[in-house]
């Protein structure tokens, strides 16, 4: 369930929108369907009307890639507006902002192959980088708008991206909104684990951890049948009852490995019914740091630690 890092990795969380993890964008990606499978998902959220739409079918893997840029963005992020010239400007045109996006700042980083697979725990190598170009293509695709009663408040590509092939180096945009919340300048964003997140080696753990950190505050529970979250991560599609029996095992194993392997406490009962506890802030906190130490202490001796 959990997966061993060989580097050392620099972020411990990331801040994003609450609308983004939980509206059921990113969902299990199953193997030997094509990824070429429009998504379009519309939530309600702070009196706005949400909506994502993209002609791919985003993944857990996606999701773990978009907050890591997050978290990158959070370190070491520059802003960026519609006034911003050469290279910055490549980046700002791809968002095709309109309505307030278009005329706030954005956030851009300057990244490698290698740093983005180091915060997500993966081994440095082709395959690594090649699913990181795919995950971007998709994130960029996606395209975010808020209406408000008929009348659209705002819209952009949730990210931008380029490649430079002269320096190896990946320049990307985070869009608006996004950047709001990355600043913690929203009235509400939310805080992902990323020491849980590099924890959990599993799909449907990965998706259901970003998802009740939007859905429950700290201190709180939650209850939700299995059949409700296998319509977060699978979608709301009508399945066989032989194919919706599979998913909620596969969901009731996630949900017994994030107990295990990360903070939450999560017990099923015979009902199918699952209760999620969310600790405290600071108890998580202290859980990460511990977690940090004890991970340094199994990194290979020939590891390259990040200050």
């Amino acid at each position: 369930m959990t997966r061993s890092l060989t580097r050392s990795p620099r972020t411990t969380f990331a801040r994003t929108d609450i609308a983004t993890p939980s509206a059921g964008l990113f969902r299990i990606a199953e193997k030997g369907k094509s990824r070429e499978e429009a998504t379009f998902v519309r939530v309600e959220h702070g009196g706005f009307e949400v909506t994502y739409a993209t002609p791919w079918r985003l993944g857990a893997e996606d999701w773990q890639v978009f907050v890591v840029i997050c978290a990158l963005a959070g370190l070491d992020g520059k802003l960026m507006n519609s006034e911003s010239s050469g290279d910055q400007l490549q980046l700002w045109d791809k968002f095709l902002a309109d309505g307030l996006a278009a005329k706030g700042d954005s956030l851009r980083i300057r990244t490698t192959g290698y740093a983005v697979t180091r915060e997500l725990g993966k081994a440095k190598g082709g395959t690594a980088y090649k699913e990181l170009a795919g995950s971007l293509e998709r994130l960029a695709s996606v395209t975010q708008t808020f209406k408000k009663g008929n009348k659209s408040a705002s819209g952009s590509r949730l990210i931008s991206y380029a490649f430079d092939e002269d320096s190896g180096e990946i320049a990307i945009g985070l869009s608006h909104h996004m950047a709001k919340a990355i600043l913690g300048e929203s009235a509400q964003h939310v805080r992902i684990s990323l020491v849980e997140m590099r924890s959990l080696d599993n799909q449907a753990a990965v998706l259901l951890q970003a998802i009740f950190s939007a859905r429950i505050r700290p201190g709180a529970f939650a209850k939700y049948h299995l059949d409700t979250l296998a319509g977060y991560i699978y979608g709301k599609a009508k399945v066989s009852p032989a194919t919706l029996r599979k998913r909620r095992q596969r969901i009731k194993e996630a949900l017994y490995g994030m107990a295990e392997w990360t903070t939450w406490q999560i017990t099923v009962d015979p009902n199918s019914v699952a209760t999620v506890h969310r600790i405290s802030r600071a108890q998580l906190e202290e859980w990460e740091k511990a977690r940090e130490i004890d991970l340094l202490a199994e990194l290979p001796s020939d590891c390259e630690i990040e200050e």
